[in-house]
């Protein structure tokens, strides 16, 4: 039934190309004396194709022609056919394809060059488009590793210990989520290819051709799900949540092991598992670990790698406030905070509203304030819940029943009053009894 089928198309692909094409000479300033009138390709067999030119002049010209392959991306085209003939005749070109892929968009570009009185004319024709099926095949590369960087969202092509020795390019064709975004031939002695995908990325197809002798092989294909669908049979594993990757534990689920190995190192150690079916493990790391490496090989031979920077905070944050506000008293209705926090991750609040922290760790916030006493709360709290708070107290001046005055005479003044009151009713008591002491003695 396969052979049936085959031959079928190769019959109708010959009907087609045996068809005449008409052809369009291409418009020049200088009229030409030699006019193509026709290209008709004949037949197509065993990776070649035959063709008749007839040109037509008012006197017998002979020329020279050239017949290129070209499509709508390359309007260069290679050679495919050359020599010489003559107008009124019938030039019958014998075109050698076996260096020509696969493809349905082909034109065949006609340039002939003839010479009349001692001036040189050149004539360029279009056949009209048609579709080649290349019979033969390049032989494709030996393998490829696929390595998947999870966390700087990379897919790494590697065909380098596979590719044959006199391989001259290979054709790299992604798509991603059903569209095609990279069609491109590398130099096979690059020996890879990189891509970055984006975060919304969920399906990555990859298929590699070789290019050898001007023939493309059949290509090796790939599908790499970068989300996994709710009925995935891969084995894969899901990290913790962000604001749990800086504790000191870490809970890594795992689903749809088949005596999966699994390796991580940190710092100070280096394990690996071996997983079946689903479930999790515990991963500890010590205050000092700065390096978090996991990788796995799943069942389709492609490479997980999840290459952690860590930082294990177990301290809350320290504010350090960029002046001193606590005590103050301002006259303006707005106080402006200013200050600095040791852990840029962290969370500041400004009495419960949310302030922004820049790279360095500085952040500022406008409180306005009303008359009298103001209480301002500063809170740092560090991405697994770590917190810190600092209160400060600042005096808006204004009306002085609604004032607390805070110096020395307010906070004593009613101790002075008494004690005022007190010298007061003393000085006149001597008083009275200096003068009762006079009268007694005018009286005597």
């Amino acid at each position: 039934m396969k052979s049936f089928i085959k031959n079928i198309c190769v019959l109708m692909c010959i009907i087609f190309i045996c068809s005449p094409m008409l052809v369009k000479a291409e418009p020049t300033e200088v009229e030409q004396p030699l006019k193509i009138d026709s290209f008709v390709l004949n037949s197509n067999e065993n990776e070649r194709i035959n063709a008749t030119l007839k040109t037509s002049a008012p006197m017998e010209i002979s020329f020279d022609y050239k017949i290129s392959i070209i499509t709508d991306i390359s309007q260069n085209g290679a050679e495919v056919a050359h020599g010489r003939g003559k107008t009124g005749e019938d030039t019958i070109i014998d075109i050698d394809m076996s260096g020509i892929n696969t493809y349905d968009n082909y034109r065949f570009k006609i340039t002939v060059t003839y010479y009349v009185e001692d001036q040189k004319y050149i004539a360029n024709s279009y056949s009209q488009r048609f579709e080649y099926t290349q019979e033969s095949y390049a032989d494709d590369l030996g393998g490829r590793d696929l390595t998947v960087d999870a966390l700087a969202r990379v897919l790494k092509i590697n065909w380098s210990k596979y590719d044959s020795y006199w391989a001259q390019s290979v054709l790299v064709i992604i798509d991603v989520d059903g569209e095609r975004v990279v069609e491109d031939v590398i130099p096979a002695g690059e020996g890879g290819y990189d891509y970055y995908y984006d975060e919304k990325t969920k399906q990555i197809t990859v298929q590699l051709k070789q290019v050898l002798d001007g023939k493309l092989s059949k290509g090796l294909t790939d599908t790499i799900d970068i989300v996994k669908p709710a009925d995935s049979k891969d084995f894969y594993i899901a990290m913790p949540e962000a604001n749990k990757q800086y504790d000191s534990i870490w809970n890594i689920h795992y689903y749809n092991g088949e005596a999966t190995k699994l390796r991580y190192e940190t710092d100070s150690d280096r394990r690996e598992y071996e997983f079946n079916g689903d479930g999790s493990f515990l991963l500890e790391m010590n205050e000092n670990n700065e390096k978090l490496f996991i990788t796995y090989t799943d069942a389709k031979n492609v490479v997980w790698e999840y290459d952690f920077i860590t930082t294990i905070v177990d301290y809350a944050p320290t504010v350090k406030l960029l002046e001193e506000y606590n005590g103050t008293t301002v006259e303006g209705g707005s106080i402006t905070i200013v200050g600095k926090v040791d852990d840029t991750s962290a969370t500041i609040k400004v009495n419960g509203d949310e302030v922004k922290v820049d790279k360095k760790g500085t952040f500022s916030k406008t409180v306005n304030l009303q008359v009298g006493r103001n209480s301002i709360d500063i809170e740092a709290t560090s991405i697994i819940g770590k917190s810190s708070r600092t209160s400060l107290t600042v005096y808006k001046a204004g009306a002085e029943d609604n004032v607390e005055d805070t110096s020395f005479i307010s906070k004593y003044s009613t101790l002075i009053v008494s004690l005022s009151a007190s010298i007061i009713m003393l000085v006149v008591l001597i008083v009275i009894v200096k003068k009762g002491g006079k009268k007694d003695e005018k009286e005597a």
